[in-house]
């Protein structure tokens, strides 16, 4: 169980994402999430936290769990040793499966809070197979007229998981 002085304090880093972290004396991440952010950390005192492992204070008890968002995305659960209640904080998630990362956990809790960018009913999204195709369709044809098409994508997330998908489509 890890320990902590938690006269101190802590914060949560809860993906790899630059609008998720900041300069954190004190931030509570997972080992991959801290591998990805590297020297941003060097001034900084992580805490590394693999899912499940226990982070025990006096009044609380905080684990860590899959937030299916990227590699090393964990939501934060935080249980009352007082009362029981249990807290889920998630920054990003990601329900739909990605060959690139640990699935989402549901996790039964009390409280939630979530980052709820797309949120609202008015957002949906066509199926994924259904982008991918209609991607490969496109890269194909520039492909076939000698084009050399630029495939841009956020560097941590979506950039894996398109790479793995065009690899399978042979369009690498």
């Amino acid at each position: 169980m890890a320990r902590f002085d938690w006269k101190r304090g802590f914060s949560l880093i809860s993906h790899a994402h630059s609008d998720h972290t900041g300069r954190h004396e004190r931030p509570a991440l997972t080992p991959n999430t801290g591998k990805l952010l590297g020297n941003y950390l060097q001034k900084s005192t992580p805490v590394l936290l693999d899912y499940y492992q226990p982070f025990d204070s006096p009044d609380y008890v905080m684990t860590l769990h899959p937030a299916g968002h990227c590699l090393g995305s964990a939501q934060a659960l935080i249980e009352s040793k007082e009362t029981g209640e249990r807290v889920l904080y998630t920054g990003d998630i990601k329900s739909r499966p990605s060959p690139t990362n640990e699935p989402l956990e549901v996790v039964s809790c009390d409280t939630l809070i979530i980052e709820a960018t797309y949120g609202k009913p008015e957002y949906v999204f066509p199926p994924e197979q259904e982008v991918l195709k209609t991607a490969f369709k496109t890269l194909r044809m520039w492909l076939s007229r000698g084009e050399r098409p630029v495939v841009q994508g956020w560097r941590l997330g979506k950039s894996q998981e398109l790479l793995h998908h065009m690899l399978g489509e042979g369009l690498t």
